[in-house]
């Protein structure tokens, strides 16, 4: 079984890099296009340095070195059995965050009339929401709420689901921006 985590893991990590990549070509791209807004880039930017620090913690095991590390403080302070309390905690603070940011963000997308567009910043939207999507995953998965694993682990595998989806979805729109920009500089 440890042989198969394993080999999930460094096709994972491939995964990460490859998104990765691909978004650094659309970061170059967004930073050689004529008018393109410079959140493209920073978009393209932060979705790189998603991707390699998930690769990087894939390989080396830091989320799940993070998660043995917040049990062992919990351990040592005698506390762990009430962790579901501090859990729980946690889990509402990330929820409601994660809630105002949602309300903020769509505020300022409506009055920023991305949606009404079409073309790059349609897309860069979408990747930044993937990305936000996929930093989010990875904060639930270290909080690591018994009540929020049974939805990621068991049963659909929510944790596969939106960790692949937002893989993906940022790789195919990273893949895509490249394209329409390069088209776009032709013109």
């Amino acid at each position: 079984m440890h042989k198969s985590t394993e080999l999930l893991g460094l096709v994972a990590a491939a995964f990460y890099i490859v998104t990765a990549i691909l978004a650094l070509r659309a970061a170059g791209a967004a930073q050689a296009g004529r008018g393109a807004p410079r959140w493209h880039r920073t978009v393209w930017i932060v979705a790189i340095a998603l991707f390699v620090g998930c690769a990087a913690s894939r390989l080396l095991g830091i989320e799940e070195g993070a998660r043995q590390l917040l049990r062992g403080e919990l351990r040592d302070e005698h506390i762990y059995a009430e962790r579901r309390e501090y859990q729980a905690a946690i889990a509402s603070g990330i929820i409601i965050a994660a809630g105002i940011a949602s309300v903020v963000g769509a505020a300022k997308l409506i009055r920023s009339g991305v949606l009404r567009s079409s073309g790059l910043s349609r897309i860069a939207l979408m990747a930044g929401l993937a990305c936000a999507g996929m930093a989010l995953l990875i904060v639930v998965r270290v909080v690591s709420l018994h009540m929020l694993d049974v939805l990621l682990y068991r049963g659909p595998r929510l944790n596969w689901i939106i960790d692949i989806g937002a893989t993906v979805m940022t790789g195919a729109l990273a893949w895509l921006y490249t394209a329409r920009a390069g088209r776009q500089r032709r013109r």
